[in-house]
């Protein structure tokens, strides 16, 4: 992955971090059937975010 590509993904996954932990903060209402696991997309989405800065400091490295 070249550096563009690795900025694009890190944004995407850092916004898609703070989209999972506000919406698994938020109150179930009473009935309403429990869709998507946010705890879930929080933890791959913060992996992502780990993995990508990792690989952006070993691109700004080199």
């Amino acid at each position: 992955m070249d550096l563009d590509i690795s900025i694009g993904v890190f944004i995407i996954a850092a916004f898609l971090a703070a989209l999972a932990f506000y919406k698994s903060r938020k109150p179930v209402e009473p009935g309403n059937p429990w869709s998507i696991p946010w705890n879930g997309v929080l933890f791959m989405s913060i992996l992502a975010v780990l993995l990508t800065a990792s690989h952006l400091m070993a691109i700004y490295k080199s």
